[in-house]
């Protein structure tokens, strides 16, 4: 389980029910191989905790309707570190594996994005 992200801009919190389960924290632990988890993080570090809402104006985010918005991730961990860092892209971990994530989000106040689930849109048609 990865812990809450805070970066300059925004702070990720994980929804839990009324029973304390995190559906995007199961997903995260039990559906993801360790690329996929790799690329979530940087994606929520380096990506969705400085932009917050406004990654909805760029192709990492589709706005779904009444405050809830669709986190993508396309890029392995490198490629993202690469993108945003400068980091060198040489970085062998999951250089061929296709990843393409989505989790679902919704912002409270000013700072704080909340996850609530996510899934593996590669696998949507296995």
């Amino acid at each position: 389980m990865a812990p809450p992200v805070s970066a300059r801009g925004f702070t990720i919190e994980y929804f839990e029910d009324d029973d304390g389960r995190s559906p995007v924290e199961e997903w995260m632990d039990s559906d993801l191989t360790d690329v996929e988890l790799a690329a979530l993080v940087s994606g929520l570090e380096l990506v969705l905790s400085h932009r917050g809402v406004d990654v909805c104006q760029t192709e990492w985010c589709k706005q779904l309707g009444e405050g809830l918005f669709e986190f993508h991730i396309r890029h392995t961990a490198a490629e993202i570190e690469h993108m945003f860092t400068g980091a060198s892209p040489n970085r062998r971990a999951g250089k061929h594996r296709k990843v393409l994530l989505r989790v679902f989000c919704h912002t409270y106040g000013t700072k704080v994005v909340l996850l609530l689930n996510g899934y593996d849109k590669s696998r949507r048609s296995e």
